[in-house]
């Protein structure tokens, strides 16, 4: 068997530990808010809430351990290109204040309310949808000049 190499790795120790510990901290808060709902065990609840605080606080310390050693020159950027970086940013916004729009709407909530969402939601799309043409024009443009 031969080796295989992936030129996906991550190579901050930082910012694969944030990438580690935010999905943990995601999952622990569900089962937090499910058994807290439901009225569970006392003592499963305060684990369950301490292990959520303890991967939530980690994944943003590792995040701002990340970020100053950005600024500060000592790690590489994970996207080269700054439009596809802004699309990857924009795209979960989109999608949450789409979806925010879509339930503003569908319980009737106030006009008030549907405008903003539907305000920041239509700035989100159409933001990550130009960041994501650009990405494209730049991508051809560098791979005319290769050929």
């Amino acid at each position: 068997m031969s080796k295989q190499s992936n030129s996906l790795a991550i190579e901050n120790e930082s910012l694969f530990r944030a990438m580690i510990c935010a999905p943990a901290a995601i999952a622990f808060a569900g089962l937090t808010i499910k058994t807290i709902n439901s009225n569970g065990f006392g003592l499963l609840n305060l684990f369950l809430i301490l292990l959520t605080l303890y991967f939530a606080l980690s994944a943003l310390g590792y995040a701002a351990l990340y970020t100053n050693d950005r600024y500060e020159g000592r790690a590489d950027t994970i996207f080269k290109n700054k439009n596809l970086a802004k699309t990857f940013m924009c795209l979960p916004l989109a999608i949450l204040f789409v979806a925010l729009t879509y339930h503003s709407i569908a319980t009737s909530s106030s006009l008030f309310f549907n405008l903003i969402y539907g305000t920041i939601a239509l700035y989100f799309v159409l933001a990550t949808l130009g960041y994501a043409s650009h990405f494209t024009n730049d991508y051809f443009e560098q791979n005319e000049l290769m050929h």
